[in-house]
């Protein structure tokens, strides 16, 4: 009779999805993300250096002329999502980075606030002549692959950096007042941090009515500025990083609408500034003094 091999574990497991889609075919229609592919860098620069993730921990998709390299279509994308959950157990570090166009599209069943669900355009998308999509991802597959398919305990971190974003994993707790209720205490914490049971945390470019902005000349503003935020300091809280990322990329969005204003360039001013929306799946004055690398996954020696 064959022996029997089992393989115990020694340390959490670590594993991300990194998606970024450029649409280089649909620039005629205007579509063309350039420079999206940029933000994957940001992510694993993060990961690598201060959350003790490899590069053979990191699944990257996206569309490139490689044909040796996985598509970021609807169904690689749904089968990579399933992958990044399979087999976890309480303790482990998951991370799912999306760059991209999001748009929303009507609730049918009545369960949206605002009747709109919200989508993402995985590279096959279906743009139709009247300018709805078909072959979309909805939130409500995201939240069923991503969020349901984990048990308690384990640690899940989802990075949306498209239009549209701001609830597009139906996470029941959004925080929807940023500035003036996030602001971080000025003394420190002295009693201990909250402990989270059900770790589901997702960092949104903007509110569900609202557009991102990307310069021509680099890739998605949000990832930039978050993950630069973050690896600032690793310990900070939720809170901190919050306040912290919105007052980055509004005064920079702010003092861009400025310089336009004052050229007479008045066309390419932003009507609607994006604030970043923080969402979770516990109570969010709970995760506000959760310090990031609670989720994100503290290095090991």
């Amino acid at each position: 009779m064959p022996g029997i091999t089992l393989r115990i574990r020694t340390q959490p497991v670590r594993k991300a999805l990194c998606v970024a889609i450029k649409y280089s075919h649909l620039r005629d229609r205007g579509f063309e993300l350039a420079h999206a592919h940029d933000d994957v860098r940001h992510v694993q620069n993060l990961l690598t250096k201060h959350f003790g993730y490899s590069e053979q921990d990191i699944t990257v998709l996206r569309d490139s002329d490689d044909p040796l390299q996985p598509r970021p279509t609807r169904e690689n994308i749904i089968q990579a999502m399933r992958d990044l959950v399979a087999g976890a157990l309480p303790g482990d570090h998951l991370l799912c980075h999306v760059s991209g166009h999001g748009s929303q599209i009507p609730n049918l069943d009545h369960t949206e606030k605002d009747e709109m669900d919200e989508v993402f355009w995985p590279v096959d998308v279906n743009i139709k002549n009247d300018g709805s999509v078909e072959n979309h991802i909805k939130d409500d597959e995201i939240k069923n692959i991503l969020v349901d398919g984990i048990m308690p305990g384990v640690n899940l971190v989802l990075l949306f950096d498209c239009c549209h974003s701001g609830t597009i994993a139906d996470l029941p707790h959004s925080h929807t007042d940023h500035m003036r209720h996030t602001r971080p205490r000025k003394e420190a914490q002295t009693s201990a941090p909250a402990q989270l049971t059900r770790n589901v945390v997702c960092w949104s470019a903007c509110r569900d009515a609202q557009n991102t902005y990307n310069p021509a000349t680099s890739g998605g503003l949000f990832i930039k500025y978050l993950t630069k935020c973050i690896s600032e300091n690793t310990s900070q809280t939720h809170q901190q990083l919050l306040h912290k990322t919105t007052e980055k990329l509004q005064g920079l969005l702010r003092a861009y609408n400025e310089r336009l204003k004052n050229s007479g360039d008045l066309c390419r001013i932003i009507p609607s500034i994006p604030k970043p929306e923080l969402s979770s799946l516990c109570y969010l004055p709970q995760l506000f003094d959760v310090p990031i690398d609670a989720v994100f996954g503290k290095r090991t020696a």
